[in-house]
């Protein structure tokens, strides 16, 4: 609706038996010489208006900037500092904003009311931001929404900051969106053991992926029609090199994401005589106590786990870090007849790591050329959010074995997905337990062509967003070969942005007329 302002940024405004409709004084001329109280020698922190900065270079110039916004309720004036607008003021501002700087001046209008607005905290924002809901200014006029997810099932042991900060905002907002079932019923959980006096309303509101982006790739391996599967998937020009099959993953380096079991679970499955690559693009999270070096990490759990003097001995590991590969500077593999030393990575690999900091970050681009590339992707996650390299992995087409917990619930089954089991119990910690020995299996059955999963069927081969799909006698990717891969992109587009705008727009317009907003 154009007469509701929605601000996102990243708790509870009091219920009350009457509407409010949106007044004429909202709207009204108001003058700065008749409506405007000022004070001189006052600056208020807190209550700035997302884009609060005017570059003029008096107050009365201020003063009717704030005018012309009508969500702007109060102005300040600095000499030297500018100006700052205002949509709403903390209590006990006055008390508060007492200023040494006598030739600050502020400005506020008594009789115009905010206009009616819903704010989202996004995460752990209203936490970190400034203390944004302690100073918040509780008014009819706004609706606050905290849009969250977590991990775990529970809080167990420990609570981290950014679960610290969800769970405490959850408690002050008028209503909670969450990207799917289990993240409902978890919160209602949580919030129930932690003993709040009320729990805000809680609504599914989903997730997206840009299936526009995130597209089957061209063709690139002939299949047999007559086959279940693609029995021809690493074909190649005479004198071309095979490629081997590459799985792909793309985590934070944490325990959460589950990387020990999804090293262990590889190894065990292949052996470095198998054509086979597993590709990590993943980070050393500043929370985590562990060597930035991802590399170094993965031959020491090589070492330890199996026992080996070298990585090298066993399947292929490639570490993508920035965008270079730990090919280009020292890669993780069969070293053939060469002697392995285990100590490969030399000083350019260790320059990369110190100056990771210069690397442009990834784009949605590169990301999209990782999958592109790959067979199938790979995540033995113990506890997701929602997941968005996974979803983005199924609106390509390509084979996704990841666990079967948490937010992936949301859009993963057995007819879209290879679903790792979990464990009854969960960890010490309350995540998930992926059962390995499986993950192996299933490595191994994607590997050599699953002929369930792998049919072709040309029914599921047919546009279902309008691009065009490969047909059974193109050329294809072994993704585009995979019935689940298939149906994993059907499912990413019947959730695409513009059903969750649609899902949002409705969710705002039935808040608004709750509140008796004229629309």
């Amino acid at each position: 609706s154009p007469n509701i302002t929605t601000r996102a940024i990243g708790g509870h405004v009091p219920q009350s038996t009457y509407s409010k409709t949106i007044n004429d004084n909202m709207r009204k001329s108001l003058s700065c010489e008749t409506d405007c109280i000022r004070h001189n020698g006052i600056v208020v922190t807190g209550g700035d208006m997302s884009k609060s900065f005017v570059p003029v270079d008096n107050a009365e110039a201020c003063c009717n900037a704030c005018v012309m916004q009508s969500i702007c309720v109060a102005w300040q004036f600095v000499p030297d500092n500018g100006c700052n607008l205002k949509s709403f003021l903390p209590e006990g501002y006055l008390e508060l904003a007492a200023s040494d700087n006598d030739e600050a001046i502020f400005g506020r209008f008594t009789d115009r009311s905010p206009t009616p607005r819903a704010v989202i905290l996004h995460g752990t924002t209203c936490i970190h931001r400034n203390n944004t809901v302690k100073f918040i200014k509780r008014d009819i006029n706004t609706i606050w929404i905290g849009r969250y997810m977590i991990e775990r099932g529970s809080l167990k042991r420990s609570i981290n900051i950014d679960e610290f900060s969800v769970v405490s905002c959850a408690s002050m907002v008028d209503e909670i969106w969450v990207p799917t079932m289990w993240h409902k019923k978890t919160f209602e959980r949580i919030m129930k053991s932690l003993d709040y006096k009320s729990t805000p309303n809680i609504e599914i509101v989903e997730e997206s992926v840009d299936v526009s982006l995130f597209t089957p790739p061209p063709c690139k391996c002939k299949v047999n029609v007559s086959s279940d599967f693609d029995v021809d998937s690493k074909s190649h020009s005479a004198g071309e090199k095979p490629k081997p099959f590459i799985f792909l993953s793309i985590f934070k380096w944490e325990h959460r994401k589950g990387w020990d079991i999804l090293l262990r679970s590889y190894w065990n499955a292949f052996s470095a005589s198998d054509d086979v690559e597993l590709h990590l693009h993943s980070y050393v999270p500043r929370s985590e106590r562990s060597n930035s070096n991802i590399s170094a990490n993965i031959e020491e759990f090589a070492r330890e786990e199996f026992g080996v003097s070298s990585a090298s001995y066993l399947a292929k590991v490639r570490w993508i870090n920035g965008f270079e590969t730990a090919e280009s500077t020292g890669s993780l593999g069969n070293c053939g007849d060469e002697e392995c030393t285990g100590s490969s990575y030399t000083t350019e690999h260790d320059l990369l790591i110190k100056t990771s900091a210069t690397q442009r970050v990834y784009s949605r681009l590169d990301m999209r050329s990782l999958l592109e590339n790959a067979d199938a992707f790979v995540l033995p996650t113990r506890g997701e959010g929602w997941g968005l390299p996974v979803a983005e992995a199924m609106a390509m087409a390509l084979p996704v074995i990841v666990t079967n917990c948490t937010g992936l619930l949301a859009f993963t089954n057995s007819n879209n997905s290879y679903l790792i089991p979990i464990e009854d119990e969960e960890d010490e910690y309350g995540y998930a337990v992926p059962m390995g020995g499986v993950l192996s299996d299933l490595l191994r059955l994607v590997y050599t062509g699953d002929s369930e999963g792998g049919q072709l069927v040309e029914e599921s081969m047919s546009s279902h967003d309008g691009s065009v799909m490969p047909q059974p006698t193109s050329v294809v990717s072994v993704g585009c070969c995979n019935k689940k891969g298939l149906l994993a992109r059907k499912t990413m587009v019947d959730i695409s942005a513009n059903s969750v705008v649609s899902s949002v727009e409705s969710r705002l317009r039935q808040l608004a007329l709750s509140r008796g907003w004229k629309m």
